[in-house]
């Protein structure tokens, strides 16, 4: 298995417009495009964290109104650069914006894994317009597994408590082969994206040490998601709204 990963100084490779798998990510959106093509030709359709604009891009050229919503300046300039047909909003997505027929969520499609604030984002939303993809699913993965015992440990007993700390709170990703794992069990948590969302409960199995929570991965066989050993207990309807902040520019990038 191909395992490829961003440092944290090549910002938008690791959580960016380029992140690795971004054509894959392209055409899983489009093929929802196309999917709904009939009802968005002429209507106004924002893509919520559209980067750089490629995908408003496709749907300007299928006869869309289509509007790129991002916080990065920088995007802002490449979409001029390459996407003329694309009206960029420079704008937080925490922050719903009236007047759009629908609105596309591009990160449904990426591989970033499970926030509860990009549900409680979604809820916001849909006080204003429709959403799309219509539909979503978050998978559960609850498993036994050696290899992993052998990597999440310590030999001072300081250390194996501040990694059981990590494990409960969230604080570490994993992406293994479903080799990697014995005892798997695969619970899919599909959410209506056009109806209110209350939050998500999962309570992990006795005999099973980990449990993990993640988006499907474009690679088969895999698991990618965050270890909650016991469990998760988020609530997505909240009175404020926390903002996302901005990818900063890194070296890499010429202006």
């Amino acid at each position: 298995m191909i395992t490829l990963r961003a440092c944290e100084t090549a910002a938008h490779i690791k959580m960016g417009t380029w992140e690795i798998g971004s054509n894959l990510v392209k055409n899983r959106a489009t093929s929802i495009i196309d999917l709904h093509l009939p009802e968005l030709v002429n209507k106004k359709v924002v893509f919520i964290a559209g980067g750089a604009g490629r995908v408003a891009n496709y749907a300007a050229h299928k006869g869309i109104d289509s509007y790129n919503l991002d916080i990065s300046e920088i995007y802002k300039t490449i979409c001029a650069n390459n996407y003329p047909k694309v009206n960029y909003i420079k704008a937080n997505m925490c922050f719903p914006l009236e007047g759009f027929d629908y609105a596309f969520f591009e990160d449904c499609f990426t591989n970033r894994g499970y926030t509860p604030q990009f549900y409680e984002t979604i809820n916001n939303w849909q006080k204003v317009t429709k959403i799309l993809p219509l539909s979503h699913s978050l998978y559960v993965y609850r498993f036994n597994s050696k290899t992993i015992d052998e990597y999440l440990t310590a030999d001072e007993s300081e250390g194996r408590s501040y990694i059981r700390k990590c494990l409960v709170d969230g604080k570490i990703h994993i992406f293994c082969s479903t080799t990697d794992v014995f005892d798997l069990d695969i619970e899919e948590i599909k959410f209506d994206f056009n109806n209110s969302m209350a939050g998500i409960f999962i309570e992990p199995y006795q005999d099973k040490k980990y449990t993990v929570l993640g988006m499907p991965h474009f690679q088969k066989n895999t698991i990618k998601g965050t270890i909650y050993i016991k469990g998760v207990n988020d609530v997505f309807l909240k009175n404020s709204i926390t903002p996302y902040k901005a990818n900063n520019p890194d070296k890499y990038l010429v202006r």
